[in-house]
């Protein structure tokens, strides 16, 4: 993947033909950018998959706005869901 010099926001998919994250476990992520020049950038993070519980399913019903519906996810540490809700 060529990353453009501009700063924003990075997405990426698992491929269709990889198996399903399984509720509970952890998976760990690392992309390297090369900045030319011979340096790189390591960048490096954790993804814990939960099962969303009644209560949260609940509160994101009722919220009304995107706002809260951010809300709610970084009450929840659900820090992707909110990025992606903006």
């Amino acid at each position: 993947m060529v990353v453009e010099s501009e700063p924003r926001f990075i997405s990426w998919k698992l491929p269709c033909s990889a198996p399903p994250l399984e509720i509970d476990s952890s998976y760990s992520w690392e992309f390297t950018f090369d900045c030319g020049d011979d340096r790189s950038v390591v960048v490096q993070g954790l993804i814990l998959r939960i099962a969303a519980s009644d209560s949260l399913i609940s509160k994101l019903k009722s919220a009304e706005t995107v706002i809260e519906k951010i809300d709610i996810y970084q009450e929840n540490n659900l820090w992707h869901e909110s990025v992606t809700e903006l």
